[in-house]
């Protein structure tokens, strides 16, 4: 019986449609013979109207073979049929759905619409006949997407098409992604459109008219216009495609998509590196005004996101041949055989670039380009590029993540960017009282912009970490509105705007542990801690954002048996792991263009609280160069070491003397007179081990060797080498004593 209600409610919906389809087609009909288009004839319109009614009339679908061999196909309304391929309407205003879902890909076919009277295309997200998304032609031939949501008609995109375009079998791309679907006409992007309802994946055919044919069915997994080289040009050097991977197959290659545009929006790809340390990645926004069938960096101009050969993720910018470094950050524990996935968000001027889904640029170009071309370079061989994505939505503004108290944010999928000065801002789902948390900061135009947290209900209360605009790291605690400031600390060279900072803070009970830049940068005893658990960022100027936010019950205060720290000789010491792999709980806090004043009275307090058993401490040449007295120095030493050993009691350091390099050829004297100091504090504690390294990359006659520097100031791989074996000589010796 149910059955039966349902077929009596399908017959009565498709001849109720069909009907509302003719009269559309009778008032067409006379419209264009008012026009001249018909002729006026008696026997015309008798015939018209009587395949009207005729049709009208929703025969049952029976596995039937017409005279001509075609098929007739089960539909769930009207009537299509299928032969060689080649499925055609056989009723007006006819559905027929394949019998597998479309859920994400690729779904390609060719269409030859036999009238312009009636709508002609495709369906996805197909519920049921007054449910559904369609994607065609419309009456007068021209593109259009619209929903049908309880047989509601809802227009996304309409777009008028070309003449020629329309006259001709036209070959659909329709590609479903997430909430949005992209179309191709002929093999060029025509259009995107975020689609209302998705929960569907029911496809098909729509034949408004009758004898309207689709051919040359096609449906990938993934988005064939973006991951097959039927799309591709060389641009520069060889890529290949094997099993939808882009290989390139030689040194310096660009492989251009030539069916897409990318303008604005989000761009991704997968990249498996081989070994070598080369530059790869992404470039988008290409102008190549002059037409040039190859080019590399001379007469285009474009965006080049990519990891480096040094193992950071890099943004670039080519204009008109002219190369520029915009931001660069390095990626931690970088693998040059490993997969990484690449995206990119670019919104006009603004530029996000993210290395497996975490956040490592955050760039705003005032001069940005506008070319909308994409490609993937290589400068190495045989590196792997797959599951390449691009679409010009960009999930924004998603207020519900944060509460915005003064200023104004921008949401960019899960992070927040201040976008005008003085913002405060707070997540709505991150709460953290006590434990570990850890986040990243890009701190923007050059002001006080940080991280806030533990921050009072009413947002008057909080603690806050941040950069300074002198390039330095603060520390506040606001109360009821009211601001008191911590000393500042030094901030390791190189460092700016468009660095990204690794911050983590711990709180056990009144103990405050602020890691910044992976330094212990902060520590605090907090006797009236403040009771918040908001955090969120405060900044002061523009495009501050804190993000890849985590939190964790467990306290992770770093302790570690062996600490290397001091001026850019340690910072710079990449090796030092593998240099002193007998050493399994050792790390390195270095901190380039550091003086021994800035460790005595801005890091003292923090140094003795990673606990370390042993220290190697390296510094003196920034002193000596900018000038201040030998006593000075010495005196900066013995105050940080003494502190140190005072709250560590079984604290032993080797203090490495000041050694001769190249770029300091005029300093020999005053490092002969700061080496002396050293020896001499040797000589009055104990506990600190000098080793006298004043002519260690030296000749015979005292000379300077170039070959363990690489830069004429800071020791190369085989320099580091030499030190580290004098250092675990005395380390040994301490350890037998």
């Amino acid at each position: 019986m149910k059955s039966d209600v349902v077929n009596v409610s399908h017959q009565l919906l498709t001849n109720t449609s069909n009907f509302i389809y003719n009269v559309k087609i009778i008032v067409l009909f006379f419209y264009n013979i008012k026009r001249g288009l018909y002729m006026k004839r008696k026997i015309g319109l008798c015939l018209l109207f009587s395949s009207l009614l005729f049709s009208c009339n929703n025969q049952s679908n029976n596995d039937v073979i017409y005279n001509n061999g075609e098929k007739k196909l089960d539909c769930v309304l009207g009537e299509f049929s299928e032969k060689d391929g080649v499925y055609e309407s056989k009723r007006v205003n006819s559905i027929y759905l394949f019998d597998d879902e479309f859920k994400e890909g690729s779904y390609l076919m060719y269409l030859k619409s036999n009238s312009s009277l009636l709508e002609n295309g495709f369906i996805i997200n197909y519920k049921d006949t007054l449910n559904y998304t369609f994607i065609g032609l419309d009456i007068y031939n021209n593109f259009i997407i619209k929903e049908i949501s309880d047989n509601n008609k809802i227009i996304l995109k309409e777009i008028k098409l070309d003449e020629d375009i329309k006259n001709d079998e036209i070959r659909f791309g329709i590609i479903k992604e997430n909430n949005y679907v992209q179309v191709y006409i002929n093999d060029e992007f025509l259009v995107e459109s975020i689609l209302n309802h998705n929960e569907y994946n029911k496809y098909g055919l729509f034949g408004g008219s009758k004898y309207t044919t689709f051919e040359g069915y096609e449906k990938l997994d993934n988005n064939v216009y973006l991951n097959s080289s039927d799309y591709y040009i060389n641009r520069y050097g060889s890529f290949i495609n094997e099993d939808s991977n882009f290989i390139s197959s030689k040194n310096n290659s660009i492989y251009e998509n030539r069916s897409n545009k990318f303008n604005n929006g989000t761009i991704e790809c997968n990249i498996i590196l081989n070994g070598d340390n080369t530059d790869n990645g992404i470039i988008f926004n290409i102008s190549n005004d002059t037409n040039k069938l190859k080019y590399w960096e001379s007469e285009v101009s474009y965006y080049y996101f990519f990891i480096s050969q040094s193992g950071s993720a890099s943004l670039g910018k080519v204009n008109n041949g002219s190369w520029s470094t915009l931001a660069n950050n390095n990626i931690t524990n970088y693998n040059n055989k490993g997969s990484y996935n690449l995206k990119v968000i670019k919104d006009n001027s603004e530029i996000y670039c993210f290395i497996n889904n975490k956040l490592f640029i955050n760039y705003n170009d005032l001069n940005y380009l506008t070319g909308n071309k994409f490609a993937i370079r290589s400068n190495g061989n045989k590196i792997v590029f797959k599951n390449i994505k691009s679409t010009s939505i960009i999930n924004s503004n998603d207020y519900s993540l944060v509460n915005v108290t003064s200023g104004e944010a921008k949401i960019i999928e899960d992070f927040a960017i201040s976008k005008v000065n003085n913002t405060l801002l707070t997540y709505n789902n991150i709460s953290f009282n006590e434990g570990t948390l850890k986040a990243n900061l890009i701190a923007g135009s050059s002001n006080k912009n940080g991280i806030i947290f533990k921050v009072s209900d009413d947002n008057l209360s909080y603690y806050w970490l941040y950069l300074t605009s002198s390039n330095q790291v603060g520390f506040s605690k606001v109360v009821n509105g009211v601001e008191y400031k911590e000393i500042k600390k030094f901030l390791p060279y190189g460092r700016n705007e468009t660095t990204l900072f690794n911050i983590k803070i711990v709180i056990d009970n009144q103990d405050i542990y602020c890691y910044f830049d992976n330094r212990l940068t902060y520590y605090i005893h907090d006797e009236n801690i403040i009771n918040g658990h908001k955090v969120g960022l405060k900044s002061c100027g523009k495009n501050t954002s804190v993000f890849n936010l985590e939190t964790s019950d467990e306290k992770e205060i770093e302790t570690y048996e062996y600490l290397i720290f001091g001026h850019s000789y340690t910072e710079y010491w990449y090796s030092y792991k593998e240099d002193f792999k007998e050493y399994e709980s050792i790390y390195d806090i270095g901190m380039g263009a550091s003086n021994t004043y800035e460790w005595a009275y801005q890091y003292n307090n923090e140094v003795p609280m990673y606990k370390a058993h042993f220290g190697i401490y390296w510094n003196g040449i920034n002193d000596i160069s900018a000038g201040f007295d030998a006593s000075f120095i010495k005196d900066n030493v013995e105050k940080l070491l003494t502190e140190i050993k005072n709250k560590n009691s079984n604290f032993e350091v080797v203090l490495l003397g000041v050694n001769r390099c190249p770029f300091a050829i005029n300093y020999r004297n005053k490092i002969s007179e700061v080496n002396t100091l050293y020896k001499e504090l040797s000589n009055k504690y104990d506990f600190i081990h000098y080793i006298d390294t004043e002519l260690l990359y030296c000749d015979s006659n005292g000379n300077e060797l170039s070959k363990y520097f690489s830069d004429g100031l800071h020791p190369n791989n085989e320099g580091y080498k030499i030190v580290a074996k004098l250092i675990k000589e005395t380390l040994n010796k301490v350890n037998k004593e």
